[in-house]
């Protein structure tokens, strides 16, 4: 009776399996078990979830993505625009501002925004990807006074991001162009496709 309150208290996730998730170690073992959880339906399950990002497994950190990008509980997807999107580890950050996007949850839109000049390349990439999914027009400006970044791969996002807001984007047209001379053929290439656009 004990754990089938606890199991309906924390959405449906029982304690058992919430533990087994804390303990594994097994990449391909918790790969399978965040696969399984199918949707987040509570905080405290979220927040494992995402904790497991930093095991250093692709599969781990897809399949963590995968259930932060399947229509999880209200309630989790506001603690993944706050807490989510402000924890230690850069990959965590970058995945769920990811999912976020896949989510099109709008509200974080600001937070998105914010997240251009974080410091990990991966996260300012996913922001701008993200603000793409979004599609909402305030978010062109932004991409454009933000489009400059140290890390080709970053540019690279952003650039492909800003390149679907359109108009927007025409006060970046100089930093865009900049990459037409830029060392990596993917940045000079990108330059190309976002300035023919």
């Amino acid at each position: 009776p004990r754990d089938v309150a606890e199991a309906a208290a924390s959405g449906g996730v029982d304690v058992q399996e919430r533990r087994r998730l804390q303990r594994e170690a097994d990449p391909a073992t918790l790969s399978d078990l965040i696969r399984g959880l199918d949707r987040l339906r509570d905080v405290e399950t979220a927040k494992l979830v995402v904790a497991k990002i930093s095991v250093d497994s692709d599969a781990v950190r897809e399949a963590a993505v995968m259930v932060l990008s399947k229509a999880p509980a209200a309630e989790v997807v506001a603690w993944m625009r706050t807490e989510g999107l402000t924890g230690t580890c850069g990959v965590a950050r970058a995945l769920v501002v990811r999912a976020l996007g896949t989510l099109k949850d709008l509200v974080a839109r600001p937070a998105i925004e914010a997240l251009l000049d974080d410091p990990y390349w991966l996260v300012r990439a996913n922001a701008a990807k993200a603000l793409a999914d979004l599609g909402d027009p305030a978010s062109g400006p932004i991409l454009a006074a933000n489009v400059d970044d140290t890390s080709s791969k970053a540019w690279i996002a952003k650039v492909d991001a800003l390149a679907r807001f359109g108009a927007a984007g025409t006060p970046a047209t100089k930093a865009v162009a900049a990459g037409l001379s830029g060392r990596e053929w993917q940045v000079r290439l990108t330059a190309c496709r976002a300035l023919a656009t």
